[in-house]
């Protein structure tokens, strides 16, 4: 948790909540994100989307 200590004027507590609200964790790229959906696609999610 990050904590201001001391009064900032509006531009500094601007620029301080946007500054706390960054992840320090790094995000997966897109490639990443779709990989790992891929792998938790079953065989019946397969049936059940193809259906029609």
């Amino acid at each position: 948790m990050r904590q201001r200590q001391g009064k900032l004027d509006t531009e500094d507590r601007v620029s301080f909540t946007k500054e706390a609200n960054k992840s320090e964790t790094s995000t997966m790229s897109p490639a990443e994100k779709a990989k790992l959906d891929a792998s938790r696609i079953t065989r019946e999610d397969s049936y059940v989307a193809f259906k029609g």
